[in-house]
């Protein structure tokens, strides 16, 4: 069942699609209107506020809110680069959605990043929602002309992740051997394609968001994932079958195969986790989540566990299944992740600060 081409080659080539990656990453402040990061959650922390510039166009930019513990002035103290983890929120949510949990990754000596993904926050396009820009990207197909030729359903956004990793390599308090991604629903997708797709994730722990997208095909388990960003779908179903109404299978793989070109033969879950061995992954579901079927999960991670294995990195692969749990973060999934990615993260020493 070995996916051809490699699964991060043709994720790398579904993310690029030709594109360059910038000559440098620039930074420039945030717009006037980007309301300020909340203040309890952060209080006592140094905050910082940028945009990264990831390619031309309205939505080449991407804002992040990093927070790590006040520098210390003492002058025996030397600076340290840190680990980093990168909060990814799900869908309709904004960077502001994970501000507790950033902040205690805070706390704990982490510089904890934040980011808006397309069409949310504080990226909005108040003439383009993020759905319509779904159905935007369908409709670019054989019968209509290239209108922007974006992928706003997963694969911009870890082009744009990838962009702001460039620039954490620039950093002079970063430890660019220690950075982890973690994140819910939409943001779990996005921490699992980035550690396919970038091998400069240390360690990734996606959350209600890794799924086997064929064998919910397979299995007619798609219902829930289709009411999740209904509009494309309904499009695709008008086109193909004359009714909104009528979505079935075929209607879901061809918008899988036109949002995410490739996924089904060469980077969908199993295949994935051959990209991603061996370096750490904590794969956190919930046991009666709808939109990422337990039965898929666990077929998916053991599909993979022989790339973990072959590469004698077995005990890197792991599954968390909260038996109670629905598609949703709860207390005991984000102690598990605290745990592991500390375990992951922080056991490393500190690596000093090039002064």
């Amino acid at each position: 069942m070995a996916p051809t081409p490699s699964a991060r080659a043709a994720l790398l080539e579904a993310v690029a699609r030709g594109r360059e990656i910038p000559a440098r990453v620039t930074t420039r402040r945030p717009p006037t209107s980007w309301s300020p990061p909340p203040a309890p959650s952060f209080s006592g922390l140094f905050v910082e506020e940028l945009e990264v510039h990831t390619h031309e166009g309205p939505q080449g930019w991407i804002p992040v809110r990093f927070a790590k513990l006040p520098p210390t002035h003492a002058p025996s103290s030397s600076p340290l680069r840190l680990p980093v983890v990168i909060f990814l929120h799900p869908t309709g949510s904004d960077l502001n959605h994970h501000a507790d949990w950033q902040a205690s990754f805070a706390r704990r000596g982490y510089l904890a990043a934040s980011v808006d993904m397309r069409y949310h926050g504080s990226r909005v396009d108040p003439t383009l929602a993020y759905q319509a820009s779904l159905v935007r990207a369908w409709q670019e197909n054989a019968h209509a002309p290239a209108l922007t030729n974006e992928h706003p359903f997963l694969l911009d956004n870890v082009w744009d992740l990838m962009r702001l990793i460039d620039y954490l390599q620039t950093r002079d308090d970063v430890d660019c051997g220690r950075i982890g991604a973690t994140g819910m629903s939409l943001g779990g997708m996005h921490s699992w394609l980035l550690a396919a797709a970038d091998p400069r994730v240390t360690a990734a722990a996606p959350v209600a968001g890794f799924q086997y997208f064929r064998h919910a095909i397979e299995t007619s388990q798609y219902r829930a994932r289709v009411e999740s960003i209904p509009f494309v779908f309904a499009a695709a179903a008008r086109e193909l079958r004359g009714s909104e109404h009528r979505i079935d299978g075929g209607v879901v793989e061809a918008v899988w195969r036109k949002l995410l070109p490739g996924v089904l033969e060469s980077y969908d879950a199993p295949f994935s986790l051959e990209a991603i061995a061996p370096r750490p992954f904590l794969i956190v579901t919930g046991a009666k989540d709808p939109r990422c079927p337990v039965d898929g999960v666990r077929l998916a991670v053991e599909k993979g566990r022989a790339a973990y294995a072959a590469c004698g990195a077995e005990g890197q692969l792991e599954l968390f299944v909260d038996e109670e749990a629905g598609h949703e973060l709860t207390l005991a999934m984000v102690e598990r992740i605290n745990a592991w990615m500390d375990a992951q993260m922080l056991k490393a020493h500190a690596v000093p600060a090039e002064i």
